[in-house]
């Protein structure tokens, strides 16, 4: 159930502020009460207090699962996409949960996760150059 606020917003130089009600943003649960997908708060007039409004602000990420419960790629509201992708991997000769996440600008990150959870190792494909 959204949830209202009474607000000021300011409209611009022509308009003065005007009085709003600002009703929360909403997140649908899947069936297996998993988040996977946020919507920003809209404003409505601040008359319709009472009014139940059906309506959905902008989607503010959308969030795929896997099999695992684990995140494979959140989608925010510009179309970015950070995907990642889990493996059993070596990791000086040991089989370990090798966990890579690309974000939106192509940057890959890995990670090494062994059997009791402990992460032992991260490493970032980032290549920093500086010049003078």
């Amino acid at each position: 159930m959204p949830s209202r606020q009474s607000g000021q917003v300011w409209c611009g130089l022509v308009a003065a502020i005007k009085k709003v009600s600002i009703v929360s943003g909403r997140a649908v649960i899947d069936a297996f009460g998993r988040n996977i997908a946020t919507y920003y708060p809209m404003t409505e007039s601040h008359g319709n207090i009472g009014a139940h409004n059906h309506a959905t602000g902008d989607l503010q990420a959308k969030t795929e699962y896997d099999a695992h419960d684990r995140t494979m790629s959140v989608t925010l509201a510009d179309g970015s996409v950070t995907r990642t992708a889990y493996s059993i991997g070596s990791h000086d000769g040991e089989p370990m949960l090798q966990t890579t996440v690309m974000d939106a600008l192509g940057r890959n990150a890995e990670s090494y996760t062994d059997a009791r959870g402990v992460t032992v190792k991260r490493c970032s494909m980032l290549v920093v150059r500086i010049s003078w």
